[in-house]
């Protein structure tokens, strides 16, 4: 269990996820799934996740990281000053896996991503660049881990 600094408390990735949720709730989103979330994540268990996804479901993932799921899914339309889509326009389904310090979620990503291109099940279902690159994100604050299916 995850009790010490850099990461979040285990209670507080709760809230936050209850606040996104209701966010997401409110507006009436329902292709933002909250059903493989994880307070408590490790690496084993995300690997786990996107396996199934590719082997068992057999769709094509794209990882990434976000201050707000609902934004990312269909908001950032109207984001102009980057090359961003919106993962509504072109994905299935948006599952939130778990939720930490800005810090740690982006190192988080790119690691799950360095790591996922060497495991066979998964490495040609990744729809990610090939190069690493984080996306424009406030400097401060909390990221969303996701995953979504096309």
């Amino acid at each position: 269990m995850r009790t010490d600094s850099p990461f979040f408390s285990i209670a507080k990735c709760q809230r936050f996820k209850e606040y996104a949720e209701v966010a997401v709730s409110a507006a009436g989103v329902e292709d933002i799934s909250w059903r493989l979330w994880d307070a408590e994540w490790t690496l084993d268990k995300l690997d786990n996740v996107f396996k199934h996804i590719c082997t068992n479901l057999d769709k094509s993932i794209y990882i990434g990281v976000t201050e707000s799921p609902i934004w990312r899914w269909e908001l950032c339309r109207d984001h102009t000053d980057t090359d961003m889509k919106a993962h509504g326009d072109h994905c299935e389904k948006m599952f939130v896996l778990c939720v930490d310090c800005r810090d740690c979620i982006q190192v988080l990503e790119e690691h799950l991503l360095e790591r996922l291109r060497t495991v066979p099940e998964v490495s040609g279902n990744i729809l990610n660049d090939p190069v690493y690159r984080p996306g424009p994100l406030n400097r401060r604050g909390v990221l969303f881990l996701y995953v979504c299916t096309v």
